[in-house]
């Protein structure tokens, strides 16, 4: 049997694996675990990498250290305006629909974990700060483990992501 699991319980990313695992290398036993990664560590963690690494429950982020990163889209437009902090958008291509919140600033890395690492790697040699955005909001937490692993602390993820920033414009 095959397990797939993804970001959270509204990533579509696990059940589209699923279904090209079976048409396309005859996955034959694959399922799909739709609580998402954290909820798959701490109910299978020895069956569990996370970030190359052998995933224990206690190594999980916890929710205060989540939020303490996390801003509102509106709070997160207002800290990420002055020209000296970085910016990261890291939609997939497929999701950015040629819209960027930060025209000419915005580096786009999607969810390549080696540009990731490389752009944390000198924005802590700098003492910048970093802000990430997403779609949704469903990458940023996963995205947070790269992060911490990398050892910056100076950093923002914008909460719910371009989906939630545009809902706010709507508001006003």
């Amino acid at each position: 049997p095959m397990a797939f699991y993804c970001n959270g319980h509204n990533c579509e990313r696990a059940f589209q694996a699923e279904v090209k695992a079976r048409q396309m290398a005859g996955v034959k036993n694959g399922h799909v675990f739709d609580g998402g990664i954290f909820d798959w560590v701490e109910a299978n963690p020895k069956l569990t990498k996370l970030l190359d690494k052998d995933a224990d429950p206690r190594s999980v982020i916890s929710a205060s250290t989540f939020k303490k990163h996390l801003l509102s889209p509106e709070a997160f437009v207002d800290q990420a305006r002055p020209a000296d902090r970085i910016i990261v958008d890291i939609r997939d291509t497929y999701e950015s629909d040629g819209i960027s919140l930060f025209a000419t600033r915005d580096i786009r890395t999607g969810f390549d974990k080696a540009k990731i690492r490389e752009m944390i790697s000198a924005a802590a040699q700098r003492g910048q700060a970093v802000f990430f955005y997403d779609a949704n909001g469903n990458r940023i937490k996963l995205l947070q483990y790269i992060i911490e692993d990398a050892g910056l602390k100076d950093y923002y993820l914008m909460e719910g992501g371009l989906t939630a920033y545009f809902r706010m414009l709507q508001r006003k």
